[in-house]
């Protein structure tokens, strides 16, 4: 009786484990979704680019980029704070982050291509 308790026990443990590994497709309720963080993405490498090309001193390129990055989060009805724990999130679950530096590469070069036939 006691094996049979133990394999069932067992049994329901890893069920309930890989329920909740296949739960939910997207992050945890108050993170930013993967087509959120692309722009996000997409958007502050656009803002370190240009703080990179506009400014020479180091200490002006913070600046240039600090404040373009909150209006970047402004825009995207987030803050650092949850981009951060976003980003964290996206990096405990690497297949997602490829996924979505993927799109961000396909985004920017799409960014290029548009400027370059203009």
């Amino acid at each position: 009786m006691t094996t049979l308790w133990r394999t069932r026990l067992l049994g329901c443990l890893i069920s309930l484990v890989m329920m909740a590994g296949c739960a939910s497709e997207g992050p945890p309720a108050g993170l930013l979704s993967q087509q959120q963080m692309i722009g996000v993405i997409a958007d502050l490498q656009l803002a370190a680019a240009m703080a990179k090309d506009d400014y020479v001193q180091e200490d002006l390129v913070k600046i240039f980029f600090t404040k373009n990055a909150a209006l970047i989060y402004q825009a995207y009805g987030t803050d650092h704070a949850t981009f951060k724990k976003s980003y964290l999130y996206y990096m405990a679950h690497a297949q997602k982050l490829n996924e979505i530096y993927k799109a961000v590469i396909d985004s920017l070069s799409l960014q290029v291509q548009s400027v370059q036939n203009e």
